[in-house]
């Protein structure tokens, strides 16, 4: 009896793909960024409703602090001072060259919506133009992608996390900086909050936190993006000058976010639909 269960665990262990192996959900019991990163006086954080993405964001778990930023896999990436991350966010990269910059920021709201349930939200398109919706996916949908068929043959469950990741690595492999393009809207200036894109040249971060001066209406944010090739998501460190915010990024009179290594300007702006 107990080589047939070892058995039947290992054909299960066998059928998990090689991107997904061993994953498991974010973790919300370790240090998280509200906890790590204090706003600088005279700003003040601003509201986030409970079990909005707002909230999501300022909970995320984090690695202890000198951590190195890794690949897929699982090699040390190489950073100079300018480079350096102020954190780095304690979520995985996968086993493969997938979650890349603008997928590592797609990770982080579809794991917002995962967490909430909400599974007939998380829909992402490929580069067939299609979208590929979660539950139909999970239900065994035929996608046909650069002439090859993929059928999920058996139904998975879609409140599995395991389920969730193999979707995941799916569309990974076929969107980019073109695909994301329909699955976002522009944000006015004045509307950037918590959980906004800033896209520009090919780089893409994500709005984690932000916080606003009262008296003079000036905002300040808090940064995260991935990399290419896929390695850990960060918090971007400013360059210098900006000692006296820490890691937060002012957020310019005519909306630009100025990171050292590239200039956002209020055009870059966008949200998930």
């Amino acid at each position: 009896m107990k080589v047939r269960k070892y058995y039947i665990f290992f054909i299960l262990l066998c059928l998990v793909p090689v991107g997904s192996r061993g994953q498991t959900p974010i973790r919300q019991n370790k240090a998280a960024v509200a906890a790590r990163f204090e706003t600088p006086k005279p700003y003040e954080r601003t509201e986030a409703p409970e079990h909005s993405f707002y909230s999501f964001l300022r909970h995320l778990p984090l690695l202890p602090e000198g951590s190195p930023v890794k690949n897929y896999a699982n090699e040390t990436v190489k950073t100079d001072e300018k480079s350096s991350p102020a954190a780095i966010l304690d979520i995985e990269t996968g086993s493969r060259d997938w979650q890349r910059s603008v997928q590592s920021l797609m990770r982080i709201w579809a794991e917002y919506l995962f967490e909430q349930q909400r599974f007939s939200t998380i829909r992402f398109h490929i580069r067939n133009g299609n979208a590929i919706p979660y539950q139909q996916w999970a239900q065994g949908m035929n996608i046909i992608v650069d002439n090859r068929a993929y059928w999920t043959k058996t139904p998975y469950n879609p409140q599995q996390y395991r389920t969730f990741r193999r979707y995941l690595d799916f569309i990974f492999q076929y969107s980019d900086f073109q695909t994301v393009r329909d699955d976002i809207e522009s944000v006015a200036p004045d509307d950037l909050a918590p959980g906004d894109l800033l896209l520009r040249d090919n780089v893409a971060v994500m709005v984690l936190d932000m916080a606003v001066n009262r008296d003079t209406g000036e905002k300040i944010v808090l940064l995260a993006g991935g990399g290419t090739p896929a390695q850990s998501i960060r918090i971007l460190q400013p360059a210098d000058g900006q000692e006296a915010l820490g890691a937060w990024f002012k957020i310019g009179e005519q909306g630009a976010v100025n990171t050292g290594a590239i200039e956002f300007l209020n055009t870059d702006y966008y949200r998930f639909k």
